[in-house]
């Protein structure tokens, strides 16, 4: 904090004493924000990612173009939640959903994913959203093959 005639301003991305003290942000620290927003919402877009979790990040972290190796277009932040966006992908927790322009849970093969939500379910000491138990609920129903 800077003050300056009785007003104090934050200097973002300074070095010596003005230092941010937030470390950067990694991708086993979006995995937490993710589930989480995954049992209240049951499917996530990348702006709700990149929203919950930039309070909680340096100002580096989400400025496009402060890193070289990145791209242009992209600040840090948003490539890393999509890392791990695509994790759940390839592990099939989610799928994505073109029409809405986000990624929804996936129950999985024969309601393989069952398991590992219940368990986030169960670190949090949270629930899941209505939508995630008809999820789950229909999948069911639909390996059964109903005869109608």
């Amino acid at each position: 904090m800077v003050t300056q005639g009785g007003s104090s301003e934050f200097l973002p991305g300074a070095v010596g004493p003005f230092a941010d003290s937030i470390r950067p942000i990694t991708e086993a620290n979006i995995r937490p924000y993710l589930v989480a927003l995954l049992l209240h919402k049951h499917s996530v877009s990348l702006q709700d990612l990149v929203a919950i979790v930039q309070p909680n990040c340096p100002s580096s972290d989400f400025k496009i173009g402060f890193y070289d190796c990145l791209q242009e277009d992209m600040s840090r932040l948003e490539i890393l939640c999509l890392n791990v966006i695509d994790e759940f992908v390839r592990d099939d927790l989610l799928r994505y959903n073109k029409s809405s322009n986000d990624w929804s849970l996936s129950a999985g093969e024969g309601n393989s994913n069952l398991a590992k939500i219940v368990g986030w379910v169960s670190l949090t000491g949270g629930q899941v959203c209505q939508r995630t138990i008809q999820l789950f609920t229909n999948s069911n129903e639909d390996s059964e093959g109903r005869h109608d």
